[in-house]
């Protein structure tokens, strides 16, 4: 007999709804008048503004975008060749304007202002653009725009002749059935199909990067009231607020919960504009209608906390966020101001999510690839977080050099001085030679990579010590934007529709989630997220045939140069690195067939493969016996066996997972590529990731697509230069050797085939990607190629004590566009003239970033400084942003100041260097380019309609990639 059981298994309570009085459910309560007197807000200085009015943005399609506008339930009342005002039912004469444009942008939200007293108060606020009469508008008046403290810009209208709407226009008011009230008897609901008729604009949102000088400048200049202020717990148990919702004050009228909201994030852009709805089944058969179009649906319908709306957010035909809403809260001044924790606001997007743990991008790894990508992407002012499983910084020198690109991309996180002074120091020459002598002779064979002949202004490789570099990476990082969590071990990895989560643990054991739009993982060939979330999903590892090396190395001091042993019998390699004083040096020599790799590796075994190279015969210094190194002043760092191959993985992005540097690929020691192919995938990534971020972003699968074909292209070439360089070692065959030898010596008799030969991986000039489908760049504008780098100086100054290259210039700290714009110019004289052109392009809202105000002008052909009377009068400092190429007499002359010997910094000797080198290689017809923050050029123009054209194709090509060839 089964006994009779004493409890139940606990129910789930029914979900209910509420209508609460709003002072009972507002978290920390403030009057409005409380905060404006600790504020020190003056309300007889604010503009009176009465109600949020209409949006205006700029499309390109104009046609695409007034039939999604139609399908979202607005009707047009007015149509020019440029513009087209839209309305709703509601007593506004319009609620939306499209303008015509060569690019999508947003022209910011318009107020209707209380008299004509407020509207000249309005034209006094910093930033106020020119009165401008509204006479093709409907209802005409007269608008004037100000410019925000980050760029956005702020509409106020007044003069708009009213307008009212009889009452046939609203719809119908439903009468609803409920359990126990049958209001509706004998009456059935039925509903036409169609958009969701829009009443009204209720409000619009921004993302900003400095939001507490954003906040100041809106509810200080505008009767614009905080509603609710989200915030996060900081480190210290402090709060930071990070959102805002504000109303228009209109005292005790009642008007809607927030008209206008800010938060904070990474990157400055509008977040959406949202109208209203009569009601929710007015809101849901508008969904139906713009799903069955084929619209793109943001989340679905919901209903929000704050404001209570019910909502339902689409993406525009130009990749802009609008909202459908019903049913939102009301509030006047007598409502308290409320304050809550960003956490709990779970309906809201990431832009309002910002407790810490929710990021932009979260890197797995810190070690060179992961530090120079945070680094990056603090100067790109993107947040992210990097979880790295060890405690400090190791202390293993793995790798050991850095070619001129890596160089090239670690000045561009601005630790260029610190390379030279800390870390290592530039490298003479690759000499190939042969075995069995010893390394005091002369090479059959070298690569001078002592020269600056490469296209960056660098030496072509540095030999550095790992732990340094690393260091000085890590410095790097800005602490605002990038979240360094040591002692962190990954342990899952999960995906969403919108964010990837990775669970970790602390030193303590204690579990932790953090979750962002995108995971980069750069953690090493043997990295948890490729091994154990990507390669179940397909990505695997490819192995190139073309080469395998089995070695054994160890490290300690020894002469400069690398030295590529060609001994058939023990192919093998070594030379010096990091600083002099540092006395390293390391060898690595081939494990032959039969012998055990562990073995070899002890330091018996190794002595007697070393020594000999360490051994001078006597009689180069006069003595009969030969001399040896001491073995006492010989410290064995580290010695043990290593596999190499070349392998690259299928596919180095997958969803919201993406890999970087050794994760994705690796690479043979023979051509020193393995940092700096890490460090090419950083800098070409990290603004993929900015853009990726931005919500006009509309496939960032095609923009990582992008990314790791162009990185394929290059790592082809860097495995082409380090199989050449390993068929010189690892010749089996003495006689081929012999023949080899003796080719190469008649061929260098010729200084110009013997030049040729000595540039090494630099013969076939800078990195150029060939275009194919899903690329970022225009092959009819020269795209695709590296931008070179020169030396240069102030345009009105000399030549500074330490170096200055173009790249510092022209992408200056103060720029965060993931492109920029150079200038190239024969003249000072063509600075005014260059400047007027641009002038007709204008500020952009690209997504790259791209801003023709920022341009940098470089000059060639100057010797010396010049006046800036000769730069004309544009009303800022005429020479800010234009420098001047200067030439190796110059560069040199400017490293023997006492001001220059004072840096402490050794100036590498300009050898081969051509100041004349951009306009070498980009064509010297060439004037405006386009430069990635990769320092790939995206297009190099030859005249100002030329620019126009590639600009046009700028968020086109970038955003939504093209799928053949036909244009570009």
């Amino acid at each position: 007999m089964t006994p009779a059981l004493e409890t139940r298994s606990q129910e789930a309570s029914p979900n209910r709804g509420y209508s609460i009085n709003a002072n009972k459910v507002i978290p920390n309560q403030q009057s409005l008048q409380e905060w404006r007197k600790a504020e020190n807000i003056d309300v007889k200085k604010q503009v009176r503004l009465v109600k949020i009015s209409h949006m205006r943005y700029q499309h390109k399609d104009m046609d695409t975008i007034t039939t999604f506008l139609k399908d979202f339930g607005m009707h047009v009342v007015k149509q020019t060749e440029d513009k087209t005002w839209f309305a709703g039912h509601g007593n506004d004469q319009y609620v939306y304007v499209a303008e015509k444009g060569t690019e999508d942008k947003f022209l910011g939200g318009a107020f209707l202002v209380e008299s004509e007293a407020e509207f000249e108060k309005a034209t006094r606020i910093p930033g106020a653009g020119k009165v401008e009469q509204l006479q093709h508008a409907p209802g005409g008046g007269k608008r004037i725009t100000i410019i925000d403290p980050e760029g956005f810009p702020v509409n106020l209208v007044f003069g708009q002749d009213e307008v009212t709407k009889s009452d046939d226009t609203m719809a119908e008011k439903l009468i609803y059935n409920f359990e126990h009230e049958k209001a509706r008897v004998g009456h059935f609901q039925r509903f036409k199909k169609g958009p969701a008729a829009v009443h009204k604009l209720g409000h619009f949102g921004l993302c900003v990067q400095n939001f507490k000088a954003q906040c100041d400048f809106y509810l200080r200049h505008f009767n614009l009231a905080p509603t609710d202020f989200l915030y996060i717990d900081e480190a210290d148990r402090s709060t930071r607020e990070v959102a805002l919702f504000a109303h228009i004050d209109r005292g005790e009228d009642f008007v809607d919960h927030h008209t206008f909201f800010m938060t904070t994030n990474a990157t400055s852009h509008v977040h959406h504009c949202s109208f209203e709805v009569h009601d929710f089944d007015t809101q849901l058969l508008g969904h139906q209608w713009l799903a069955k179009k084929g619209y793109k649906s943001v989340w679905g319908v919901g209903r929000h906390i704050l404001g209570s709306q019910i909502f339902d957010y689409w993406w525009d035909t130009s990749g802009f966020m609008v909202e459908h809403y019903a049913d939102g809260d009301l509030i006047n001044d007598k409502i308290p101001i409320g304050r809550g924790p960003a956490r709990n606001e779970r309906d809201l997007t990431l832009m309002l999510k910002d407790d810490g743990n929710t990021v932009g991008v979260v890197i797995c790894g810190c070690g060179p690839t992961g530090a120079l990508l945070s680094a990056l992407l603090c100067r790109l002012r993107v947040r992210h977080i990097i979880i790295e499983k060890e405690a400090q910084i190791t202390t293993d020198p793995r790798g050991i050099v850095l070619d001129e690109d890596g160089i090239r991309i670690t000045q561009a996180v601005g630790i260029y001085r610190q390379l030279f002074e800390d870390v290592g120091q530039a490298t003479r020459c690759f000499r190939f030679i042969d075995g069995g002598r010893g390394l005091d002779v002369s090479p059959f064979l070298q690569f001078d990579y002592s020269t600056v002949e490469g296209g960056t202004g660098h030496p072509g490789f540095m030999a550095h010590k790992q732990p340094a570099l690393e260091k000085h990476l890590r410095n790097s990082i800005n602490t605002e934007y990038g979240d360094i969590r040591l002692q962190s071990t990954l342990t899952s990895v999960t995906e969403d529709e919108d964010f990837i989560i990775a669970n970790y643990e602390d030193q303590n054991g204690s579990a932790h989630t953090v979750q962002a739009r995108f995971l980069v993982a750069a953690d090493g060939k043997t990295g948890f997220v490729r091994k154990k979330y990507l390669e179940p999903k397909g990505v695997v590892m490819e192995k190139s045939e073309k080469f395998r090396y089995e070695a054994v190395y160890m490290i300690f001091f020894f002469p400069t140069d690398f030295n590529f042993i060609c001994d058939p019998a023990r192919p093998s390699v070594c030379g010096r690195f990091g600083k002099v004083e540092d006395r390293l040096w390391r060898f690595e020599f081939v494990v032959k067939e039969g012998e055990d790799g562990h073995h070899m590796a002890t330091q018996e075994q190794v002595k007697k493969i070393v020594m000999p190279y360490l051994t001078h015969k006597g009689k180069r210094f006069g003595i009969p016996v030969d001399v040896t190194w001491p073995e006492d002043c010989i410290e064995w760092i580290r010695s043990r066996p290593f596999s190499f191959s070349a392998r690259s993985c299928n596919r180095w992005a997958l969803g919201r997972a993406i890999l970087c540097g050794d994760a994705a690929h690796v690479l043979p020691p023979f051509g020193g590529q393995g940092i700096a192919s890490g460090f090419r995938d950083a800098i070409s990534l990290s603004w993929r990731l900015k853009m990726a971020l931005d919500p006009r972003c509309q496939d960032y699968d095609s923009c990582f697509r992008g990314w790791y074909i162009e990185r394929k292209q290059q790592l082809e070439r860097s495995l082409s230069s380090t199989i050449e360089n390993a068929n010189f070692c690892n010749e089996p065959s003495s006689l081929k050797a012999w023949f080899r030898n003796w080719y190469l010596w008649a061929v260098q008799l010729v200084p110009s085939w013997k030049h040729n030969l000595e540039l090494g991986g630099r013969r076939e000039g800078m990195t150029r990607y060939h275009w194919t489908p899903g690329v970022h760049f225009l092959p009819l504008f020269e795209g695709g190629k590296s931008f070179p780098q020169v030396f240069s100086a102030p345009i009105a100054g000399p030549a500074p004590a330490i170096p200055s290259f173009t790249d510092d210039a022209v992408f200056a700290t103060s720029k965060s566009g993931a492109f920029q714009l150079a200038v190239i110019l024969d003249s000072v004289d063509h600075v005014v003239t260059s400047r007027k052109e641009l002038q007709g392009i204008g500020k952009l809202s690209s997504i790259t970033g791209l801003n023709p105000d920022e341009a940098t002008f470089i000059i060639h052909g100057l010797s010396s400084a010049v006046s800036t009377s000769t730069l004309g009068s544009t009303g800022k400092n005429v020479a800010e942003n234009v420098i001047r190429v200067i030439g190796a007499e110059e560069y040199t002359a400017a490293g023997n100041t006492a001001e220059a010997s004072a840096t402490g910094i050794k100036r590498h000797p300009p050898k081969f260097y051509n100041p004349d080198r951009i306009r070498a290689d980009l064509g010297r017809d060439k004037k405006y380019v386009i430069v990635r923050w990769d320092r790939i050029v995206f297009a190099a123009c030859s005249s100002i309609g030329e620019l126009q054209l590639a600009i046009n194709q700028l968020d086109q090509h970038v955003n939504q990639p093209a799928q053949d060839g036909k244009s570009r």
